[in-house]
Formats: C-alpha cells, sequence, structure tokens
C-alpha cells in the first residue's frame, strides 16, 4: 500500500470518529448537547416562564399578583375600615358664618365739649372761631342727635367763670367729658383757637416738637401740648 492510501485510510478514521462513528472522547460532549433540548431539564423546570399560550406567554405568577387591582391603603391588614357617615371635611365656621341676627342698635349717652377763642384785644386776634362753635353745635344737634344738655361750650365773650376758656376750665370740661363712659357712648371734643408747637422734653416725637394748643390763658398758664 502506498503512502498515499494510508494517508486516506487515516483521514477516513478520523472523520468517522469525528461523526459519531465510534467511541472516545469525542463522543461524550456530542451526548451531553444533545440531551439539553429547549424545554427539558434544567431548563424545563422553568415551565410557567417558558409555558406558551394562545397569543404568547403568560407572565409568571409573581407578576400576576402585582397586576392584580391595588386596594385602598389602610391599617389592619385586610380589615377594611368603617364608611364614613358623613363627609370628613368641613368648611371653617369663619367662611360660613351664620346669617346675621337683627340687634337692636346700641343707645349710648352722647356727649361734646366745644371751645372757642378768638383771643380778642390781642394782636393774635381771630375772627370766625366763635361762629364755628355755634356752626358745630347746630350740627351736633339737629344732625347727630346730641342733647343739648349734654353739650358744654368754652368761648371768651362770656363772663361766667365756669364757661370761661382757660386752661384749668378746658381741663375740667375734658375730664367731665371721659367720666363714668359706658359701651356706646359717643364723645366730641372741638377747638377753634391757635395752635403751636414746643420742643418734646421727652424725646418720644419725631420732629422733636410738641403739638400745642392755647387757651384763653396760655400766657400766664401755658399751653396744652397733645402728650397732657
Amino acid at each position: 500500500m502506498g503512502l498515499f492510501s494510508k494517508l486516506a485510510e487515516k483521514a477516513e478514521k478520523m472523520a468517522a470518529q469525528a461523526l459519531g462513528g465510534g467511541g472516545g472522547a469525542g463522543q461524550q460532549p456530542q451526548q451531553q448537547y444533545g440531551q439539553q433540548q429547549y424545554g427539558q431539564q434544567p431548563y424545563g423546570q422553568q415551565q410557567q416562564y417558558g409555558q406558551q399560550h394562545q397569543g404568547g406567554y403568560a407572565p409568571p405568577q409573581v407578576y400576576q399578583q402585582q397586576q392584580a387591582p391595588q386596594q385602598q391603603y389602610h391599617p389592619g391588614f385586610g380589615q377594611a375600615p368603617p364608611q364614613p357617615s358623613a363627609p370628613q371635611y368641613q368648611a371653617p365656621t369663619a367662611y360660613s358664618p351664620n346669617p346675621p341676627q337683627q340687634q337692636a342698635p346700641v343707645q349710648g349717652r352722647k356727649k361734646a365739649v366745644l371751645v372757642g377763642i378768638s383771643y380778642v384785644g390781642t394782636r393774635a386776634h381771630l375772627r370766625g372761631t366763635l361762629n364755628d362753635v355755634e356752626c358745630i353745635k347746630y350740627c351736633l344737634i339737629n344732625r347727630f342727635g346730641f342733647p343739648e344738655s349734654q353739650i358744654v361750650v368754652l368761648r371768651d365773650d362770656v363772663q361766667h367763670p365756669d364757661f370761661y376758656p382757660t386752661k384749668a376750665n378746658i381741663f375740667r370740661a375734658i375730664q367731665w367729658l371721659m367720666t363714668d363712659l359706658q359701651f356706646g357712648d359717643s364723645l366730641f371734643f372741638h377747638f377753634s383757637g391757635h395752635g403751636s408747637q414746643l420742643r418734646d422734653p421727652t424725646g418720644m416725637e419725631a420732629d422733636g416738637y410738641d403739638e400745642t394748643i392755647l387757651p384763653v390763658d396760655h400766657a400766664t398758664a401755658g399751653q396744652i401740648r397733645d402728650t397732657g
């Protein structure tokens, strides 16, 4: 037999062994590969994952549980909360007040002090201050219902010492105005005369000055400050 024939025979034997025609080391890998078919073990244990249904593959069971309709969260692990008999939210009472009840208006007392100073006989003489007092008095009586007996008028054209607009009489009239106050009372104070300013000794005023009114005896008794 020639060299060429021997090589051809050897090649046939090697080919036969590779194609499964003989035993040896090449047979075992071929059997292992043939046993692992799709859908069998170890993949056969996952039949739920690969089980085929009409329309495709069914999702695994754990996914089916997640896709179930979600219930509202409530404590108690399965115990449904009691159903409220009325809406839980109610509008604040401040936004829906009760209808107002008609109440009788409070009829308090009405008191007034009117001061008019013309400073007659001085360089500071004023015209019209006494007329202002008369006009205000008429308005209070006829427009706002003040009783004339509850209006004290101080003016410097009268001779009565209690109704002359001195500093002491003005303070006395204000004290009468503020005495025995009750709920619903109406108080009114009017002054027609000169006003001025004095330096503020306390430092409370932003501009450093107190506003004042001048009683008829301001030259001797002093001015009346807005701080008292």
